[in-house]
């Protein structure tokens, strides 16, 4: 009897370990899915599953009407990765139209006019995501560094 209890005993704790494993890495598969399509969604940008997590931060506001919070997250990508994403970045509509960010409305129009949710500026050092007006409930911000090949995001939930 203490043979088959004992037996019984490893197959329940194979399933746990089995089922927490399971559980875990379907959660970090999921939050791994969320960063990179929150990145395309918002930014039209698409970007390889295969990233490092340095950050991944949720601040939510206490006491506030709509469940409002900000995310925070940092990625690294690999060297083949960010040239992939540069070109997408280089390439977008109204890349580095920084000049009439500023000037307000012109710029603007045009993003409702041609349903594009912002645009991209660059530097030498950076790449930086200015979201358009439209999407004043949720202004997502990204900005790429270019030297360490990371992306922060911080996405501010109204």
């Amino acid at each position: 009897m203490k043979k088959g209890t004992s037996k019984k005993l490893k197959t329940v704790l194979k399933w746990v370990v089995f089922i927490f494993i399971a559980y875990k890495a379907f959660f970090f598969v999921a939050g791994r899915l969320e960063m990179k399509n929150t990145i395309k969604e918002k930014s039209g940008v698409d970007i390889s599953f295969f990233f490092k997590t340095l950050e991944n931060k949720v601040f939510y506001m206490p006491g506030a009407f709509d469940s409002d919070y900000d995310w925070d997250f940092t990625l690294r990508v690999n060297k083949a990765d960010f040239k992939s994403i540069s070109y997408q970045i280089e390439n977008s509509p109204f890349y580095n139209s920084i000049g009439e960010a500023y000037l307000g409305k012109p710029l603007y129009d045009s993003l409702t006019t041609y349903e594009v949710k912002g645009f991209w500026t660059g530097t030498t050092e950076k790449y930086e995501f200015h979201p358009s007006e439209e999407d004043w409930a949720e202004m997502t911000y990204i900005e790429i560094l270019k030297k360490d090949r990371t992306i922060k995001v911080s996405l501010n939930h109204l």
